[in-house]
């Protein structure tokens, strides 16, 4: 998350053009609850036992990228068949709008653990239409071929999916097709976690994106790209009656190895406030979609705060969000109708918990140190926790990388075409206008 929030007023919204249901807002450091918010968001955090984690060992080093940001719902990095790493992310001049920004797609200047990346195709890759448009966040995957997918928002036209590729022989970008013109979805600022994307076993992909209705209510759509160029038609897959003002967002999908996709999203309304709740889908391979369940407990909202998504081999699928206080929770399941509470990390303050793989079956969860003094402010350093596969208790919250670098890590993960599963990838960023970006592997 981008903090502190003294960069980010509610006129950043309104540059933006949000409407009053236009998203989750940032908020003001310091700035007084609602009346109906809790006690926690305006007092300074209490210490947890795991506020200042021990360091062990040194820290890896930040490899750093370019300009950009990461998200920590959808995955925006991958690796080729010939073990080349490739970025795409947003870039972020005028946070938190992000007007006129550019969608740079980055390579390693190695295969393997590279030292650098240079920019590809810079006078193809997707750009704002001048400085009153923006682009959103980016979903990545990578199909069987070595072409990377990449699925992004626009405020084009009153707000429009874009999926363009990248080939990676030739290091070049396609143009962008439109997946759904007219999605209302323009109010967005960085952070906004607007869409994902997930390819399956036969290389088909999947989105799931966020697409406002007549009322200026925000749904999830749900598209099945059988080419990159060729699409369904979209269905709203949020199913349960949303109170007044709530929306669904922050859309986060993973694919089980049986062919099931699970969809994870935040139902919740306002900056920071303890009233949201994280629904749970599954759509069958055969397309069959069931019920909608919700995880019990409070959710906080906000812009980045996830939820996260991932399914280990074993097809048990991982949720991992921040509760009504920023504390990390954790959920799991076998079949993503029958959720399970029981195997909590530590106790931990952090922003945007986000999961990714150990490359040995089980998984990590990231975050950044406690944020102090309020949960508004920043926290030094990025964590993670590290659950092995089969195990039902998680480490403590190690030090993975030293510095002030943002905690919406985004990894390298999918079901179908990860390439180098041992190879443990991220992307994280720093700065503050412009956002600049890094990478993390190990």
């Amino acid at each position: 998350m981008k903090l502190p929030f003294a960069f980010i007023a509610v006129a950043a919204c309104a540059l933006a053009g949000c409407s009053a249901g236009g998203g989750p807002a940032p908020v003001r450091a310091g700035a007084v609850p609602s009346a109906n918010s809790s006690a926690l968001p305006g007092v300074p955090v209490a210490p947890v036992a795991s506020a200042s984690p021990a360091l062990p060992g040194p820290a890896l080093a930040a490899v750093a990228i370019g300009a950009g940001y990461s998200d920590s719902s959808p995955h925006q990095i991958v690796r080729t068949r010939g073990n080349v790493v490739y970025a795409v992310t947003p870039t972020c001049t005028y946070y938190a709008s992000c007007h006129g920004n550019a969608l740079p797609a980055y390579v390693a200047n190695a295969a393997g653990t590279p030292a650098g990346f240079a920019e590809l195709d810079p006078a193809h890759e997707p750009q704002a239409a001048g400085y009153d448009d923006a682009l959103g966040t980016s979903a990545v995957a990578i199909d069987g071929s070595d072409r990377i997918w990449v699925a992004f928002d626009a405020r084009t036209g009153g707000g429009q999916l874009e999926l363009a590729t990248i080939d990676t022989g030739a290091n070049l970008w396609s143009a962008p097709a439109v997946v759904e013109a007219g999605t209302g979805y323009t109010g967005y600022v960085q952070g906004d976690e607007g869409v994902a994307l997930a390819l399956d076993a036969g290389g088909a992909g999947h989105l799931v994106y966020s697409a406002v209705d007549s009322a200026g209510t925000f749904h999830l759509h749900y598209v099945r790209a059988a080419t990159p160029a060729s699409f369904s038609a979209p269905v709203q897959i949020d199913d349960v009656p949303l109170a007044p003002k709530h929306e669904a967002i922050h859309p986060a999908i993973a694919f089980a190895p049986d062919g099931t996709l699970t969809v994870a999203w935040l139902d919740g309304y306002g900056p920071y406030e303890p009233n949201g709740t994280i629904h749970v889908r599954s759509r069958a391979a055969g397309g069959t979609w069931s019920p909608s369940v919700a995880i019990p407990g409070v959710a906080v909202t906000s812009i980045d705060q996830g939820p996260s998504l991932l399914t280990t081999p074993d097809g048990t699928r991982h949720l991992t969000f921040l509760d009504g206080g920023d504390a990390v929770k954790y959920w799991y399941s076998a079949d993503g109708v029958h959720w399970h509470g029981d195997e909590q990390p530590p106790a931990q303050l952090t922003h945007d918990p986000t999961l990714g793989p150990d490359g040995n079956g089980g998984i990590y969860l990231y975050g950044h140190g406690t944020p102090l003094p309020t949960i508004y402010d920043t926290g030094t350093n990025l964590y993670r926790f590290h659950k092995a596969a089969g195990a039902a208790a998680w480490s403590a919250f190690a030090l993975w990388i030293a510095g002030p670098y943002d905690c919406s890590v985004s990894t390298r993960w999918s079901q179908f075409f990860q390439n180098f599963p041992q190879s443990v990838d991220a992307l994280y960023w720093g700065g503050s206008g412009p956002n600049q970006l890094y990478f993390g592997s190990g």
